[in-house]
């Protein structure tokens, strides 16, 4: 049976901080870098969509997060997400990123890559 340790993710809202919990299996576990972008239709559910996605990563440009993962937090995201859509009208990309391609993202203009945030155990 694995130990279950609830953790806080914290980062800057407009307001000051915001807390999400996330429950991961344990404190080791394997992240993964994902890039999301989305294409919906709808503007009540791309609003929701957003709003969803913000407690799991960084909104980069209007229609794509970045989001360090653990597998377990990854299937719910998308599974989040299949709630939210309409799978024949509306579009999401997951787009996995190696730890060593990470390094080799370019950006022009302003902005910088999401970085595994910090997180505290309660």
């Amino acid at each position: 049976m694995s130990n279950v340790q609830p953790l806080f993710r914290i980062r800057g809202g407009k307001g000051g901080y915001e807390n999400s919990f996330l429950n991961y299996a344990d404190s080791g576990c394997i992240r993964m870098f994902v890039m999301i972008s989305y294409d919906v239709v709808d503007d009540k559910k791309r609003i929701k969509l957003m709003k969803f996605l913000k407690d799991y990563g960084d909104r980069v440009q209007k229609s794509v997060f970045e989001c360090n993962l653990s597998p377990k937090i990854y299937e719910k995201l998308k599974a989040g997400v299949e709630e939210i859509i309409d799978q024949k009208k509306d579009r999401v990309r997951y787009y996995k990123i190696c730890k060593g391609c990470i390094g080799r993202i370019e950006i022009s203009g302003w902005g910088e890559v999401t970085e595994e945030e910090e997180f505290l155990v309660v």
